[in-house]
């Protein structure tokens, strides 16, 4: 049960990161667009 929680952890800390990034990638890309627009 112990490696099984370890496990979820990790599972839920890579989910966190994904979030952030796929955040970080929007933001740059919104950048991106307003500079195109300009």
């Amino acid at each position: 049960s112990c490696l099984r929680a370890q496990v979820r952890k990790r599972s839920h800390d890579h989910g966190q990161q994904a979030k952030t990034h796929s955040r970080t990638t929007l933001r740059r890309a919104a950048a991106i667009n307003r500079q195109r627009l300009r």
